[in-house]
């Protein structure tokens, strides 16, 4: 009893404790392909946390103080979850979706601010491991049409440069978060200039195009926020609706394109714009 009045008592602390956890796994997940062997049990033995993470999100769910209908909404979703993972053999589904329904209550700003300086402190540490040399910087080649070498793509610590990137993207995406609506000039200034830094080493494009959109997306509502608000308010209703319906749109979209003949001109097109994505997607569909 004193054991369940304590988790709900510092269920915040809890929970962003375990996210942190879970990032920190995921990274060391990303380390592991390019990392020297010398450490390389030492990445996977921390990889093992991810059983301790979902035990713990467990006991915070059973322990704090839930309704009859809430008991029943996660009951559905661990059903659901289970069932998709089994389905895709996707089997973070359960611990993502226990996540999410852990996260009621949370102080979002405080778990936001912690997870940024990880993400930070994790970034930095895998790039003076990679220039020190004790791991690998992991060589991706982009081809011209005549075969030759056309563009080097660096990883700096992780299996790909697109995991780098991603890593600056989040980092991004928190940083606009917690400061929207009092960025100043030369942040958007700092923030540009490590994207299409970080975009020089990684070529990763569409993780470097949502970092800027996002750069100059947030800076122009503040903006129309100070000089506009009724202009700020009527694009505030359009991206409200939009994201509503992005979601199940992109998922009819995509299962439309998945089934396209691939001698359709429509296809070639489609995979030729998102960089033979569309011919990865038909090929883990006819694996399921």
């Amino acid at each position: 009893m004193q054991l369940g009045l304590w988790i709900r008592k510092n269920k915040s602390g809890l929970y962003i404790l375990l996210v942190l956890l879970a990032s920190f796994k995921q990274y060391l997940a990303n380390l592991t392909r390019a990392t020297s062997p010398n450490i390389l049990a030492l990445m996977d033995g921390f990889s093992n946390l991810a059983v301790f993470i979902i035990l713990g999100l467990v006991v915070v769910l059973c322990c704090s103080s839930r309704t009859l209908k809430q008991s029943i909404e996660m009951a559905v979703v661990l059903l659901l979850s289970s069932f998709i993972g089994a389905q895709n053999g996707f089997i973070y589904m359960v611990p993502f979706f226990l996540f999410a329904y852990a996260s009621l209550d949370i102080d979002l700003n405080k778990l936001i601010k912690w997870d940024l300086g990880l993400r930070l402190g994790m970034i930095l540490f895998a790039n003076i491991l990679a220039w020190q040399g004790i791991s690998q910087d992991v060589l991706i080649y982009r081809y011209d049409s005549m075969g030759g070498i056309q563009i080097v793509r660096h990883s700096f610590g992780f299996y790909h440069p697109n995991m780098l990137m991603v890593m600056v993207l989040f980092v991004i995406l928190e940083w606009m978060y917690l400061r929207y609506r009092r960025l100043v000039w030369w942040e958007i200034a700092i923030l540009t200039g490590i994207t299409l830094y970080y975009n020089y080493l990684t070529n990763s494009r569409t993780s470097t195009m949502l970092a800027l959109l996002a750069i100059f997306g947030c800076y122009i509502l503040q903006l129309l926020n100070q000089h506009a608000p009724k202009v700020d308010q009527v694009i505030r209703r359009i991206l409200n609706t939009v994201l509503r319906v992005f979601v199940p749109l992109v998922a009819v979209i995509d299962v439309f394109i998945m089934y396209l003949p691939k001698s359709s001109t429509a296809y070639i097109k489609l995979n030729g714009l998102l960089a033979n994505r569309v011919d990865i997607g038909q090929f883990y569909l006819k694996q399921t």
